[in-house]
């Protein structure tokens, strides 16, 4: 799983806190393989994410990203 976070700060008694979610669209991950055998990929609403394989990594565009969303990377049983 990998988490994604998109907010701007805000100073709330001296100290930042993200409080102000904004949109970013095409955000690339790239996740280290490390061998394992990758069968899906999935974003909030398990809709199915297109990837592909660079090397030992494993690279997915996500669409957009609006405040949070996890992207579920699965592998195929060992």
């Amino acid at each position: 799983m990998v988490h994604l976070l998109a907010y701007l700060p805000s100073c709330a008694a001296h100290a930042p806190v993200d409080r102000e979610p904004i949109t970013v669209a095409g955000v690339e991950v790239a996740l280290r393989a490390d061998g394992a055998e990758l069968t899906r990929c999935t974003g909030p609403s398990r809709e199915p994410l297109a990837f592909d394989r660079v090397g030992s990594y494993v690279r997915v565009t996500v669409p957009q990203v609006v405040g949070y969303q996890m992207v579920v990377f699965e592998t195929s049983p060992a």
